[in-house]
């Protein structure tokens, strides 16, 4: 849902999924 989200997302609420990095972060996290 957020896989092809911008960096901005870190600033939604979300900066934990920004912390590891790559585009694998958050894609846990909005999984």
């Amino acid at each position: 849902m957020m896989l092809n989200e911008p960096p901005r997302t870190r600033s939604r609420g979300s900066p934990r999924v920004f912390l590891t990095g790559p585009p694998l972060g958050w894609t846990h996290v909005s999984a």
